[in-house]
């Protein structure tokens, strides 16, 4: 399964989550989506926004899915 560290604009590095995890932290306001993301553990940082699962992160509406 695919995993993400988060660059936060403070220049912390937390992670690496799985996908669920970051929708658990955007609903906690612990990232707002203008940090920077990996694809753990060696893959570049970019913007968040340009991953694939940035809209439907933003999304206020989106439930929660915890587990596995």
């Amino acid at each position: 399964m695919t995993k993400y560290r988060i660059r936060l604009p403070n220049g912390r590095v937390i992670g690496p989550f799985e996908k669920a995890q970051l929708f658990e932290l955007k609903a906690k306001g612990h990232i707002s989506g203008k940090e920077e993301a990996q694809i753990f553990p060696t893959g570049n940082w970019g913007p968040i926004q340009s991953f694939d699962f940035y809209a439907e992160l933003m999304d206020d509406n989106k439930t929660i899915v915890t587990g596995k």
